[in-house]
């Protein structure tokens, strides 16, 4: 498994440890978690454009765009910090638009040349996209009124980040033996807990 594999995972494996004791402070530490994610997007996108550039360099047109459509995420990841929920919104919608042209455009141009670029970005685009259903977590719970039915609530998705930690760790060592089989899986789980969110979210507003 490449350094970026490990980075990825070691990144993830901090990202929810910290979420889960932090689940009170509601706004504030949303933010500082949607801005470290970003960061580590921004890097991993970096890593692959230069591997683009290269292939730019002899010719090669459908890499030429892919590259234009990683520089279009690129400039929504640079934009400045969320200072509030409206702007993390705001950000967080045109992100995802771009994540998902940018993996359209990747499968429909690359060459088994990206394959395994475009495998890996999407995992990245679904981790990224679990770190906002979390933030929409840490700001719902952050709005709640003491009492029992936020106790209940945090129990409840204490649970889910604890499943989702564990599946998480569960796959380290099938990322080990077979890359493509842990991200197919990884993406699976991912997938799963993004729904469950959108359906807690909407029972609490």
């Amino acid at each position: 498994m490449n350094n970026q594999y490990h980075d990825m995972i070691s990144h993830w494996r901090k990202q929810f440890e910290k979420v889960e004791g932090t689940l009170n402070k509601g706004l504030d530490e949303a933010i500082e978690n949607f801005e470290s994610n970003k960061d580590l997007l921004k890097n991993n996108l970096e890593k692959w454009k230069t591997e683009l550039e290269k292939q730019v360099e002899n010719g090669e047109e459908k890499a030429q765009e892919i590259k234009g459509k990683i520089e279009a995420l690129q400039v929504q990841l640079a934009l400045g910090k969320a200072e509030g929920k409206e702007v993390f919104e705001e950000q967080s919608k045109k992100i995802e638009a771009a994540l998902q042209d940018l993996y359209k455009n990747g499968k429909e141009n690359g060459s088994k040349i990206y394959e395994q670029s475009i495998e890996l970005f999407e995992q990245q685009s679904q981790t990224f996209k679990t770190s906002l259903e979390i933030a929409r977590l840490q700001f719902t719970l952050g709005k709640m009124e003491a009492g029992e039915e936020l106790d209940e609530a945090k129990k409840e998705v204490r649970e889910k980040l604890d499943e989702l930690k564990t599946q998480y760790k569960e796959t380290q060592d099938l990322a080990i033996k077979n890359v493509l089989e842990w991200q197919q899986e990884s993406i699976k789980k991912m997938e799963k807990f993004q729904e469950w969110t959108k359906s807690f979210l909407s029972n609490k507003s």
